[in-house]
């Protein structure tokens, strides 16, 4: 997760690519993508991500 170019990995992978292979039940094309279009508040959504990201370790 990155919110400048700067932490872009080179050379750059797709988001979720392999995310198939570890949710199973979400198989069909489109179930592992989306778009954000607009974040109101940042800096509540960034520490949203954060907890969520650190849950996960």
């Amino acid at each position: 997760m990155a919110t400048n170019t700067v932490a872009v990995p080179d050379p750059p992978r797709r988001a979720f690519h392999t995310a198939h292979q570890h949710l199973d039940h979400l198989k069909h094309p489109g179930q592992l993508e989306g778009l954000v279009i607009a974040i109101d508040d940042f800096e509540d959504f960034a520490r949203h991500v954060q907890e969520l990201v650190w849950s996960a370790l």
